[in-house]
């Protein structure tokens, strides 16, 4: 595929009808750094591919050999103006969210699978935008975090504790309106009522500035609560606050860039059903950590989930956990047959070794630590060194906390399984 021809499909130029190349400048030339850095990037991502069905990390291994003439095309894409119509195609995948019925519609989260050569060429632009944006201007607003360098979601839940403490210094209250998860509008007051009154104001204002870019705020993921710091006998009085059309209820707790907060300070999500325990163990760690230290019963759940990160890596390494050879033994199934491949002894090996089912992530294990995978193995890797220790532990809780959820959705179509097992203990 030429440039010309990947161009021919791309639409007339808004202005005066035909197709015009920018002006162009060699320095806008995309460099061998730019590119080696946005595709080393790949090489520790699975994500899916796109509708070229080629992975990341092919373009990864591909480099050496085809990375010129990616470059070549790159630059050629600035020079002319244009984007691929083959980059704009998405494959659509649903997920079905946990507990959700199938036949329902609002039961799956689409997501698009984008090629990754124009996911490549978008983070270099990406970059340079940013670049741009920091070092000449205009730059975006100090309170802006996400798609920003050197700046996390840590920092803009941390933005949020510094101004609501220093509103309790002063003997005020913070009312805070979460939108859809990712954008919050804070409203300092002295009375409950004005500074709902304010809130709401501000989020007219907000909502207005969305709508007025073709967007709508979905009422069902907005969300309120009151910063009150720790005053005695003091409870906020039972509000709502009005956001666009809909009327949302001041609550206890408020979802926030991942993190659920309450009045005071920021929680641990409790939600077990997450991929990884570790990244919800540690997720906001910044925030929360240092309040561990005077509460027992934080530092109490903390550790429970701390046991579940040990529970998961020795349970494929022992054999005591979701593995059908167990669950026969200990009397809750009537074979040892492994249910996600159908062969008649499904044990730790099997699953680590010759389970199908478990296949990507047993390719990228032993591209880390090499092609043994018994439990000998697998403990001298993980004290050998830090990257082979983060590959064992990935592919332990991704594998038992699919069995874990497998084995769940059993037990409730079958009640009796459950209550055979619990027998048997």
């Amino acid at each position: 595929m030429t440039p010309a021809q990947s161009y021919a499909s791309d639409g007339p130029d808004a202005v005066n009808g035909v197709s015009t190349p920018p002006v162009w400048s060699e320095e806008h030339t995309i460099t061998e750094a730019e590119l080696e850095w946005a595709v080393k990037r790949l090489a520790v991502r699975t994500t899916a591919p796109g509708p070229d069905g080629i992975p990341g990390r092919a373009w990864v291994v591909a480099l050496p050999v085809l990375g010129e003439r990616l470059r070549r095309l790159f630059t050629d894409c600035l020079r002319f103006g244009k984007f691929p119509a083959q980059w704009r195609l998405a494959k659509v995948v649903l997920l079905q969210k946990a507990g959700r019925p199938l036949d329902s519609p609002a039961s799956y989260r689409p997501i698009c699978l984008l090629n990754e050569a124009g996911k490549i060429f978008e983070r270099i632009i990406a970059v340079r935008v940013s670049r741009h944006l920091s070092c000449i201007g205009p730059d975006l607003s100090d309170n802006q975090f996400g798609f920003r360098v050197g700046r996390s979601i840590m920092d803009a839940i941390l933005r949020v504790r510094a101004l609501t403490e220093r509103a309790f210094s002063r003997g005020r209250v913070v009312l805070a309106i979460s939108l859809e998860n990712d954008t919050l509008v804070l409203a300092e007051g002295g009375p409950y009522e004005g500074t709902a009154r304010l809130a709401e104001q501000g989020v007219a204002r907000v909502v207005a500035e969305i709508n007025a870019l073709g967007l709508r705020i979905a009422s069902n993921k907005t969300e309120a609560l009151w910063f009150h710091g720790r005053r005695p006998n003091v409870r906020p009085p039972c509000m709502s606050v009005r956001v666009g059309d809909a009327v949302i209820e001041v609550g206890r707790y408020s979802k926030y860039l991942g993190l659920v907060l309450d009045s005071h300070c920021c929680q641990i999500s409790g939600d077990r059903r997450r991929k990884s325990v570790r990244s919800v163990a540690l997720y906001g760690a910044p925030v929360w950590s240092d309040r561990l230290s005077g509460c027992r019963r934080r530092a109490a759940k903390l550790n429970v989930a701390q046991r579940l990160i040990a529970i998961s890596r020795a349970r494929i390494l022992t054999g005591h956990g979701c593995f059908g050879e167990y669950l026969h033994r200990i009397g809750g199934e009537a074979t040892a047959q492994c249910h996600h491949c159908g062969h008649a002894q499904d044990s730790a090996q099997h699953t680590l070794k010759h389970c199908p089912a478990w296949q990507s992530e047993r390719r990228i294990l032993v591209q880390r630590i090499g092609p043994d995978l018994s439990p000998e193995a697998l403990v001298a890797a993980m004290v050998r060194s830090v990257e082979a220790w983060d590959s064992v532990v990935a592919f332990c809780e991704r594998v038992m906390v699919a069995k874990e959820d497998a084995e769940r959705a059993r037990e409730r179509a079958d009640p009796a399984r459950r209550r055979r097992r619990r027998r048997r203990r």
